[in-house]
């Protein structure tokens, strides 16, 4: 059995780049099957969701500042 057939989705039937979520305010329709497919597939649970929280509160407290923190 492979890993693929053991998931809901076959992530190679997701649009883009494999491992890989792109921020764009592109509105032509490839960039936007895209994001619809990352974000129908982001799971975010847990210490990661957490994180992830930390990440954007600290992303949108410096809205406006000069510089932002980096993130992974």
């Amino acid at each position: 059995m492979k890993i693929k057939d053991a998931l809901q989705r076959d992530p190679a039937s997701i649009p883009g780049e494999p491992g890989q979520a792109r921020i764009s305010d592109s509105r032509n329709e490839r960039t936007q099957s895209e994001l619809r497919g990352e974000l129908e597939t982001f799971v975010c649970e847990g210490q990661y969701a957490d994180g992830v929280q930390k990440i954007i509160r600290s992303f949108l407290d410096s809205i406006g500042k000069t510089s932002q923190r980096g993130a992974w």
